[in-house]
């Protein structure tokens, strides 16, 4: 389960890195540094637990800024597939740290 965990935590902070990357000259700068932050919050996680929760809000946070400066509203399936990949996420992390 550990394994998975941090397989799902590297690849989706990998994945919005690069996306925000990608997008750069589409969206404005803040919210480019902002998914960097709160893509290296999600992957200081794997060393302070504590940084998971906070980079899955951080990211969820971007993804709504993302598709308000690309779209001018926020495109909600997009938003949904990220909230549910975060539930799945945070509950591999609350097992963990329960033990």
């Amino acid at each position: 389960m550990c394994i998975l965990f941090a397989i799902l935590v590297v690849a989706y902070a990998g994945l919005m890195a690069t996306a925000a990357l990608l997008s750069r000259h589409k969206i404005p700068a803040w919210l480019i540094v902002g998914t960097f932050a709160f893509s290296l919050c999600l992957l200081s996680g794997l060393f302070w637990p504590w940084a998971i929760p906070l980079g899955l809000a951080g990211l969820l946070a971007a993804a709504v800024g993302n598709g308000l400066a690309l779209y001018g509203h926020v495109h909600w399936p997009h938003v949904l597939v990220r909230i549910l990949l975060s539930v799945i996420i945070l509950g591999l992390w609350w097992k963990i740290q329960r033990g």
